[in-house]
Formats: C-alpha cells, sequence, structure tokens
C-alpha cells in the first residue's frame, strides 16, 4: 500500500490515518497538507491506528461503525 499523493510505501508504525468515506489509507502529513482525504478530498475524518476501525476489511466496514477523527478537531494527535 502506497501514500495516494507521495506514492511512498506505508512503513509499519510510521503515522497513517484511514480516511472514514473512502477507506484509503495515507501518511497523516499528505492529510494534513491536503486539508482532507487525498482520494477523495471531500472527507475531513479519518481514522488513526488507535481506533478499532483502521485495520478493519474493507469489506467489512458496513457492518461496524467507529468514531471518526477530524482534522478539524486535530483528531488522534
Amino acid at each position: 500500500v502506497v501514500d495516494p499523493v507521495t506514492r511512498e510505501p506505508l512503513k509499519p508504525g510510521s503515522d497513517v490515518v484511514r480516511c472514514t468515506s473512502c477507506y484509503t489509507y495515507c501518511y497523516r502529513a499528505t492529510w494534513q497538507r491536503m486539508g482532507s482525504c487525498p482520494r477523495c478530498v471531500n472527507r475531513s475524518e479519518y481514522w488513526d491506528r488507535r481506533d478499532t476501525m483502521f485495520k478493519v476489511p474493507r469489506a467489512q466496514i458496513g457492518s461496524q461503525t467507529g468514531p471518526p477523527n477530524s482534522i478539524k478537531d486535530g483528531g488522534g494527535q
């Protein structure tokens, strides 16, 4: 898996977030620089590694929900 903007591989343990809308993973720095999800560009909420939904497979997300973080409130930092 790579960051959609930098194309850098997402390394284990790095500061990665996941969009609550399209489920794309990216570096938090990319998200903050863009001000939203770099893929769907319309969401400002994300999950980070501490959220239970961060690692849930995409196909299973519809059956589970978790509180998202928001770039507006500095989520997860």
